[in-house]
Order: structure tokens, then C-alpha cells, then sequence
């Protein structure tokens, strides 16, 4: 299975930081001519003898205001869980959608010792609002963060992760419930019962959340629990021959590299279709999938770290949905002899 999925214009010279490998921080919106050019006047004010006070107060005063700095209280700070492109495009689309803000950014590279690093520095910025981005991040971040108000993403189960507290909200990782129903009725008009297998200690409130959505779409959920991935056999045997569809949404215990496997063969062997909860597991076999791209994610993001930023509480902002897109496997329709509507394949994103 796939492993994790997938700067506006600031037009003065703000101080926008990136946090580098080495550990030092760049500034990103300087040039280096004007800087240059700067302090030579200075130094020569100084040197001509004729106001040496006051040159060197110039001096003093452009060296002070051009120097890089940490992020004030107040401004953004953005914590990577890795360097990934699908990373880069959210914060991308995050830093377009908030071309005004000082945004401070660092990246654990993978490494939580590194990470708790990072996040004791920005404890003492004290920024208005912490970005995570990834698993890693966000998890590392609701641990040893604090009170500060924090915004997570690219998380497939948030609720797994504990990201629950009072200071934290996010953009989910997973188009709405009604989105997908809606698509999935769109592809098989007929679809009356789909089947989830899940494991209760991980992924209720996101089961909760699609039962509400169920009368909306004239769909029904036929259920079964597993607490291992060696459940995993029995219950989908039992539920085959119950279900229109096989839907899979993000638990760690169903869903991984060979148990995708394993659910893809059983199903189409029984011409049992997988609606998934990526574009990658799509690629992979399932039929289909309407799921959100990183570049919607990092505009939800945005908008809800600039709500806090504006006051806001994040215990008064629910997490959110993005935006989703159609992804479709016609080589599996073809297999399980499946007909989609040549409206439903013009209207998808991407076609496997």
C-alpha cells in the first residue's frame, strides 16, 4: 500500500524563515544587493568622519532590521513530519493562501528526537498557531506542544492519533461522507449496502460520522469488528455475500500493504468491487476512490489557521473537510464486468 500521501507572493521584503538541515535558518524575502548596498553606506558615513554618531547609528539600525530572526509571538509556525512532495505541495498551497503571514518552518526529517527538538523552539516563539504536517508531526506536536493552538493535516486517522484536545483542529485527511457516497452511487446507481470492516479501537468516529450521512444517500452500512489483521479473513467471507460494495476507510489494522492484497484478490474473485479512501490504493486495484488532493489540504489548512490567528478558539472549530476528486480503475471495472457512465469517467481526475 502507499505510504503517506500526497509560497504565495509576498511582495515585501517580510521575514518568512525556513528551517534547514543544518539546523541554521535562512531568511527568504531579503535581497542581497540591497542589503549589500546598505551597509556600505554605513561603513563609509562612518569612515568619512563627517557624522560619525550618526553613521553609526545607521549602521546599527539596518544591521538590526536586516539580520535574520526567530519568528515573533504572533506569527505562523509549520512543523513537517518529513521532506515529501506531497508535504511541500500542502504547505505550498498553505503559504498561497496566507501571503500576508510570517511563516516560521521546520522539518523533523523523520526523526522524533529531532522533532522534539524542534518543538521545544517553537514553545519559546510562542507563535499564534503550529502547523503539523504528516503523522509524526502532529502526534509529536499534541504531546509536548503545550497550550498552543495547533492545526493538523495529512493525517489519514486523526482520532487514532489522540488529536483530540481542546487547542487542536484540522483538516481531515478524507473527502466528506456524502461526497463519497454520492460518487459511489453515481459509478454503481443500483448500490444499496456497503460493507466496512474496521477495528473499533481506532476508526468509531469516523464510522459514526458515515452512518449520519447513510439516509442522505439511500445507503445502508453492513458492519463487522476485528481487533487484528488475522480477523480479517473470516469477516470479509462473511460479509461478501451481504454487500454491493466493499468500502475501506483509513484503519491501520485492515488496511496495510498485504492486507490490501488479500481484500483485492477475495473481492474480485466474488466480482465484489473496493470504493477506497486514496487515489494510491486506487492505482492499486480498488475501483475507485473520491478523496481530496494535497493542494485542497493546504487551503483548508490555511483557512482554519487563519481563523485561530484572528482569535478564534480551536475547540470551536471542528475538524474539516476538503474538497475531493474522482479517481477510477477502468482496468478493474473491466474485470469485475462493470459499466461506468461515460459522464462519470469525464468527470474523473484521474483514470487508472
Amino acid at each position: 500500500m502507499p505510504s503517506q500521501w500526497k509560497a504565495g507572493m509576498n511582495p515585501a521584503p517580510t521575514l518568512v524563515l525556513t528551517k534547514e538541515g543544518s539546523g541554521d535558518f535562512k531568511t527568504a524575502d531579503k535581497s542581497a544587493n540591497y542589503k549589500k548596498g546598505v551597509m556600505s553606506f554605513g561603513k563609509k558615513m562612518v569612515q568619512s568622519g563627517r557624522s560619525p554618531l550618526w553613521a553609526a547609528l545607521l549602521f546599527c539600525l539596518f544591521g538590526f532590521f536586516l539580520a535574520p530572526r526567530p519568528a515573533f509571538p504572533g506569527e505562523i509556525a509549520v512543523l513537517l513530519s518529513d521532506d515529501t512532495e506531497a508535504y511541500k505541495t500542502v504547505l505550498s498551497n498553505f503559504r498561497k493562501n496566507l501571503p500576508r503571514e510570517k511563516i516560521s518552518e521546520f522539518n523533523m526529517k523523520g526523526d522524533l528526537e529531532i522533532g522534539k527538538k524542534i518543538i521545544a523552539q517553537i514553545k519559546v516563539l510562542t507563535p499564534s498557531v503550529l502547523l503539523t504536517v504528516g503523522a509524526k508531526a502532529s502526534e509529536i506536536a499534541a504531546k509536548q506542544a503545550g497550550g498552543i493552538p495547533q492545526v493538523y493535516c495529512m493525517v489519514f486517522n486523526p482520532f487514532e492519533l489522540g488529536l483530540q484536545n481542546d487547542n487542536q483542529t484540522g483538516v481531515l485527511m478524507v473527502a466528506s461522507p456524502d461526497s463519497q457516497f454520492a460518487a459511489f452511487k453515481n459509478i454503481l446507481p443500483g448500490l444499496k449496502r456497503l460493507g466496512v470492516i474496521f477495528n473499533p479501537q481506532k476508526t468509531v468516529p469516523l464510522v459514526d460520522a458515515a452512518k449520519a450521512a447513510l439516509p442522505r444517500n439511500d445507503l445502508e452500512i453492513v458492519e463487522r469488528h476485528v481487533s487484528s489483521s488475522g480477523e480479517i479473513a473470516q469477516n470479509l467471507k462473511e460479509i461478501i455475500p451481504l454487500v454491493g460494495a466493499i468500502w475501506l476507510i483509513p484503519d491501520t489494522t485492515v488496511v496495510s500493504r498485504d492486507t490490501f492484497s488479500y481484500l483485492l484478490q477475495n473481492t474480485v474473485d466474488q466480482k465484489v468491487p473496493i470504493f477506497a479512501f486514496s487515489e494510491g490504493l486506487v492505482k492499486s486495484g480498488a475501483l475507485a476512490s473520491f478523496s481530496p488532493d494535497y493542494s485542497e489540504i493546504g487551503k483548508e489548512a490555511a483557512r482554519l489557521a487563519d481563523k485561530i490567528s484572528s482569535g478564534a478558539s480551536p475547540k470551536n472549530l471542528p475538524p474539516v473537510y476538503p474538497r475531493g476528486d474522482l479517481y477510477l480503475n477502468l482496468n478493474t471495472a473491466q474485470t469485475l464486468g462493470i459499466k461506468i457512465s461515460p459522464d462519470i469517467i469525464r468527470k474523473a481526475e484521474k483514470i487508472y
